[in-house]
C-alpha cells in the first residue's frame, strides 16, 4: 500500500468517526445550548426553537 492510500484510509477512519461525536454533541447541545445545537442539521427560519426542552404535562 503506497503513503497515499495509508493517508486516504487515515482520513476516512476519522471521518466516520467524527458522526458520533457531532451527534453526541448534538444531544447535548439540543438541551443545554439549543441555539448553537446546528451540528448535524440546520434549522430553517420560523421552525419552533427549543420545542423540546419543555413538555404540557
Amino acid at each position: 500500500m503506497s503513503h497515499t492510500d495509508d493517508l486516504i484510509d487515515i482520513g476516512n477512519k476519522l471521518h466516520s468517526d467524527r458522526g458520533t461525536l457531532l451527534s453526541l454533541w448534538q444531544s447535548i447541545a439540543n438541551n443545554f445550548y439549543p441555539e448553537r445545537a446546528d451540528f448535524t442539521y440546520r434549522r430553517n427560519l420560523g421552525s419552533e426553537f427549543a420545542s423540546n426542552l419543555f413538555s404540557s404535562s
